[in-house]
Parts: C-alpha cells; structure tokens; sequence
C-alpha cells in the first residue's frame, strides 16, 4: 500500500481539490484490488485454508511468501496501470 501511495503523491501539484479527490481514488482503487488479490490468494493458491489463519495461527511461511508476492505484484500492476 506504501508503495501505491508513493506514486499517488508523485508529479505536479495542479490544486488541493483535484490533488486530493485524484489520491483519494487512486487510495480506493488500490484497497479494493489488493483485496481481491486477496480474495484470489484464498481461493486459488490456498483452496482447502485460509490464507489469515495460515500465516497469523499456523506461522506458514510458504503462505505469507505467496500474500506478499501477489499484493507486491498488483502494487506495481496498479502503479504502472494507473
């Protein structure tokens, strides 16, 4: 999420009302894809368990490996697309 609100606050300061309203959509946009990356995570790489009780409980670390690299991997896909 750092990473995406980096680039939203990157470039040229046009006004505080289109700055915000551009960050604020740019913020929403990255919240709901990176929970449907998420979502995805849990359903596909992670069928028969859930992702949160595998790292938090369980401590996996083959299933924290794979959160992180598909959030990371639609951080920069959002950055670069948007």
């Amino acid at each position: 999420m750092g990473y995406i609100v980096r680039s939203a606050m990157l470039g040229e300061s046009t006004s505080w009302a289109m700055d915000l309203a551009a960050f604020g959509l740019y913020v929403a946009i990255a919240l709901i894809l990176l929970s449907i990356g998420q979502w995805i995570t849990d359903k596909v790489f992670l069928p028969k368990a859930k992702a949160s009780e595998e790292i938090g409980t369980q401590a996996n670390i083959a299933a924290a490996a794979i959160s992180i690299a598909i959030d990371i991997s639609i951080a920069i896909l959002i950055v670069h697309v948007l």
